[in-house]
């Protein structure tokens, strides 16, 4: 029936093919996210937003688990610096052992 043009057939093969979208988009005003420090003052804006009803506690725990992403990334990305400036700073030795301070 559908391919013969009625519309209720039609919607209903789209609606199998490709369901409704069931969330819709949130939109609120959230400062840079560039530290641990940022996303937490993020999250506390979050919990400020749900408490006001601004946003469903669904949407407040979806936007804090993409913080929560957010705030591993950062750590990774700062842990990993961390590491290359250690491992700049050191030389291996022969004997295959790194000591920092050790010249050759």
């Amino acid at each position: 029936m559908a391919l013969q043009g009625d519309p209720g057939a039609m919607r209903l093969c789209m609606d199998r093919l490709i369901p409704p979208r069931k969330d819709h988009a949130v939109r609120f005003q959230l400062p840079p996210v560039t530290t641990a420090d940022e996303v937490a003052a993020a999250v506390s804006l979050i919990l400020q937003e749900v408490s006001c009803g601004q946003l469903t506690p669904a949407e407040g725990e979806m936007i804090a688990n993409i913080l929560e992403a957010r705030r591993r990334v950062i750590a990774t990305a700062e842990h990993e610096a961390r590491i290359l400036a250690l491992e700049s700073g050191t030389d291996k030795r022969e004997d295959g052992l790194i000591c920092r301070g050790d010249e050759e």
